[in-house]
């Protein structure tokens, strides 16, 4: 039950990280930094669920945004996020790429 509360949390964090890059009439430009919290809420929301590659994913997706947003440091953070469900996955092999894309 637990898990599922956390799945559903992870889900609007990721409908409210999908908002705000939307641009529309009053709203010119995506608000990255918004979008990357959220993605970051949503990547650990799905750490604690268990849901370790849509953890990945969000992570992922979260450090592409700081990026756009030109923040390095939390771009870097965020890949180092994301090495944590690599770990409990078993994608070892992987983790020194994502290690080194961070720095």
């Amino acid at each position: 039950m637990a898990s599922q509360r956390k799945i559903d949390e992870a889900n609007e964090h990721i409908r409210q990280a999908e908002k705000s890059l939307k641009t529309g009439l009053l709203k010119w430009k995506p608000d990255y930094d918004v979008a990357a919290d959220e993605y970051n809420k949503a990547g650990v929301a799905f750490r604690i669920a268990k849901e370790y590659e849509k953890s990945v994913e969000c992570f992922l997706k979260c450090a592409e945004n700081y990026k756009l947003n030109r923040s390095w440091f939390h771009a870097a953070k965020a890949m180092e996020a994301a090495v944590q469900p690599m770990k409990e996955m078993g994608l070892l092999k992987k983790v020194p790429e994502f290690i080194e894309q961070a720095a």
